[in-house]
Parts: C-alpha cells; sequence; structure tokens
C-alpha cells in the first residue's frame, strides 16, 4: 500500500483536488470587485433583483441518442441514468466495491469509482442551478487522463448561454467551433464549460478547455469494430439500460484468471450497476496492443 501512494501519489492529488473544488461550490466564496468582473458576468449582475430569469427553452429527454461519438483514443467511460430509481443505489454499491481494497480494479477506475457518489452530488446541484436536469451523464478520460464530464442538451444557444452566466458565474465566449465558459479566477467553480456541436456540454478541468475541446473534436470515432474509443462506446451500447455503466480499455478490470501475463491484447472490460450487484463482463472484443 505504501508503494502505490508513493508511485501513484501525484495522479491521486490531483485527482482529489478537482473532487475538494467540487466541495467548495457548497461554502462560502469571497465576490469579487464589480470592476474585475467579466462584462458579460457584469451585465448579468445587473439584471432587477425582482426580474424572474428567462426559462430555458429544450427540447428532447436528455439523454445521448447514441455514443458514436465517443474518441477513439477514449480510455475509459462511465454513464449515468439520472433518473432511474436505482441510481443511488448502483453508485454506492460500485463505491463500496471501491473503497472495499477487496478487488483488482485499475488505479485509474478504482479513483473515479470511489469518488463518484461525490461527483454526483455535487454535479446534480450545478444542474438544479441552472434549471437544466439532464438525463443521461457520461464521464471520460482524454488520453492525459483528464476527467471529462459530458450531458446533452438540446436548448436555444442564447439562453442556454445566458443561464449558464448566471448559474454559474462564467464568461462565455466563442471559440473555434464552440462556446467555452470560463470562471473568474476568484471563483471557486472547478470547470471550464464547453458548448459543442450536437448539442453536448462538456465540464472540463479549468484551464484545459483547449487541448480537451481539441481532442473532442479532432480525434473521431474508428471504424465500426476498429479502435479501443469506438469498442467501449459499443460496449456501454449493448449494456444500455443498467442505472451505471463502467467500461475500460485494457487489462483485466478483475483477477479472473484469464489473462495471461504474455497476452498482450487489450480489452474492453465493463460493469454493470444496478440496485442489487455489480455484474463484471469478462470484455467485449479485443485487439492487439500496439
Amino acid at each position: 500500500m505504501t508503494r502505490r501512494r508513493r508511485i501513484f501519489g501525484a495522479p491521486v492529488v490531483r485527482r482529489f483536488a478537482v473532487t475538494a473544488g467540487f466541495a467548495a461550490l457548497v461554502g462560502c466564496k469571497s465576490e469579487p470587485p464589480a470592476a474585475e468582473r467579466p462584462p458579460v458576468e457584469q451585465a448579468m449582475k445587473a439584471r432587477p433583483a425582482n426580474e424572474p430569469p428567462t426559462p430555458l427553452r429544450c427540447v428532447g429527454e436528455g439523454a445521448f441518442e447514441s455514443l458514436s461519438w465517443i474518441p477513439a483514443s477514449a480510455r475509459m467511460l462511465i454513464t449515468v441514468d439520472l433518473t432511474s430509481a436505482e441510481v443511488d443505489a448502483a453508485v454506492k454499491l460500485l463505491t463500496d466495491h471501491a473503497r472495499s481494497g477487496e478487488h483488482a480494479l485499475p488505479l485509474l477506475v478504482d479513483l473515479d469509482l470511489s469518488v463518484l457518489s461525490t461527483e454526483l452530488t455535487l454535479l446534480r446541484s450545478l444542474l438544479d442551478r441552472l434549471g437544466l436536469p439532464p438525463r443521461t451523464l457520461v464521464k471520460l478520460h482524454d488520453p492525459q487522463r483528464r476527467p471529462v464530464w459530458l450531458f446533452p442538451a438540446s436548448c436555444d444557444l442564447t439562453g442556454l448561454r445566458a443561464a449558464m452566466t448566471r448559474a454559474w458565474e462564467v464568461h462565455m465566449r466563442e471559440a473555434v467551433g464552440a462556446w467555452v465558459g470560463s470562471p473568474s479566477p476568484a471563483s471557486s467553480f472547478p470547470f471550464d464549460v464547453v458548448l459543442l456541436p450536437n448539442d453536448r456540454v462538456a465540464l472540463v478541468p479549468r484551464g484545459t478547455s483547449v487541448p480537451v475541446r481539441a481532442w473532442l473534436a479532432r480525434d473521431a470515432p474508428a471504424p465500426a469494430g476498429d479502435g479501443d474509443g469506438d469498442r467501449i462506446g459499443d460496449a456501454v451500447q449493448r449494456l444500455s439500460g443498467a442505472p451505471v455503466i463502467v467500461a475500460t480499455a485494457g487489462r483485466a478490470l478483475v483477477a479472473t484468471g484469464t489473462d495471461r501475463p504474455e497476452d498482450t491484447r487489450e480489452r474492453v472490460h465493463t460493469i454493470r450497476a444496478d440496485a442489487e450487484r455489480l455484474a463484471f463482463d469478462a470484455h467485449v472484443g479485443d485487439t492487439a496492443s500496439p
């Protein structure tokens, strides 16, 4: 255990620093002087106190129709059905399993599942403030292991930007192929917000909107049957209907005795979680590692 903390200490600190930023949202934060606020934020704060915000105009069920847009280099994917009556129990099972130490989960999966309950609690709070409760949340890791949360938002773009400025106090600006929202330096909001094509919203660690946006835009899904990202999305689609699904590309999620040291192939491994149990799927397809 000591060795693991020494080797993986830096990623653990970074991951829990993001979680600490999440938690700071529920506490007090300083209010920067009006002159230091971004112009859009100043305009929103100038709204009369008795004037109600314009409701968001959105369509659809708040779920992704497919996961075909998942980048080919995605190494891990978590989907959460927020409307399921079993989602909280399923998340608790996953969190307890990850924290128990009685497993062979890779460090990446272990860390994400151990903080999943805390992340979802705070994401729900953020989405309630926005007035947009989506049905589905998706979490990815880019090739540098940066966590990216995504949700669908088929809304009027102008109204969505205004709602984000008001609820999250981010300054929205137009970028190449997207809109990006950044919090002020004094804000405790832990994300940059990226409004992507095809009604997708990404929440990424502060200061990473440029590389993550480029990854999501340029790293296209691989052709059917080729590439980890495509296979991860395909695995999750096959297990659709579960409150929580985890998929990762690599060696075994659990010690099954079927993986041999000389076997260099990578597989997509899955966990399907409901209120009563965790179902570990051996693999869905495989390819040779480079």
